[in-house]
């Protein structure tokens, strides 16, 4: 499948390809120094991830830009065991008493997340210019 071809047949839009973003409801774990933080995917792009957490006292200091974390998804049809984690850092980040709004770019993406990624994106702009919103 090549993504770009086919996205381009859908979407209509000057940004690049790599900042289209779609919404996504996907448990993550972010991992450092075998620290793990639970969180949800808000957004996805070929690019990164907008992700939000519950505040966490040992990962207050870490949470900084440019910090680099490995990203695991949790997909509910993914074995834990077979999902491999990825490199990202964060390129932005939002903190309040009760939620923390964090932003990753991606690096290291392995292919078979990649795929994962391209073909959830695909989606969601074909369904949407069909307009429909059942695979979402």
């Amino acid at each position: 499948m090549d993504f770009d071809e086919e996205l381009r047949k859908f979407a209509r839009s000057d940004r690049p390809l790599r900042q289209m973003r779609e919404s996504a409801r996907w448990q993550i774990e972010i991992w450092a120094d075998n620290e793990c933080l639970a969180g949800e995917a808000r957004d996805v792009s070929r690019g990164g991830l907008g992700a939000i957490v519950e505040p966490d006292l040992v990962w207050q200091t870490r949470l900084v830009v440019g910090y680099k974390v490995r990203l695991l998804f949790v997909w509910d049809n993914e074995d834990l065991d077979d999902v491999a984690p990825f490199g990202a850092r964060i390129i932005w980040i939002r903190k309040n008493e009760k939620i923390w709004d964090i932003g990753f770019e991606f690096y290291d993406l392995d292919d078979r997340a990649e795929t994962y990624i391209a073909r959830y994106l695909l989606t969601r702009v074909v369904t949407r210019h069909l307009g429909s919103n059942d695979l979402a």
